[in-house]
């Protein structure tokens, strides 16, 4: 008699976490002594940092690709070679702590 293996089931939220928490390099200890709020500050951290490394890597294109055409190409900047979403427009001073200032009134009033 050939016994089947039991069928896979997708994994409930609670086993979710679980898994996020050991991906993240947690012990069982860490995770079920957690609070909620500081697992998910957890993962939001790991999500921006790998936001932050995967820009680098296209930023790092980005360079290569301007070192390649720039003996070819008068005027190009580095900006022009590639144009990334996550690309702003310079601000103003006026503009940048205008935005600080709504920030951390965000931060202060919740």
């Amino acid at each position: 008699m050939d016994k089947k293996p039991p069928k896979r089931t997708e994994p409930n939220d609670l086993e979710l976490c679980e898994c996020w928490a050991y991906g993240l390099g947690w012990s069982e200890d860490k995770f079920w002594n957690s609070s909620i709020e500081y697992f998910f500050k957890s993962i939001i951290g790991f999500e921006l940092i790998s936001e932050v490394k995967e820009k680098q890597e296209w930023e790092r294109i980005r360079l290569l690709g301007f070192w390649v055409l720039s003996p070819y190409s008068k005027g190009l900047t580095v900006k022009k070679v590639i144009e990334y979403p996550w690309d702003e427009k310079v601000k103003t001073k006026k503009q940048f702590f205008k935005g600080l200032e709504t920030a951390f009134d965000k931060l202060e009033n919740g």
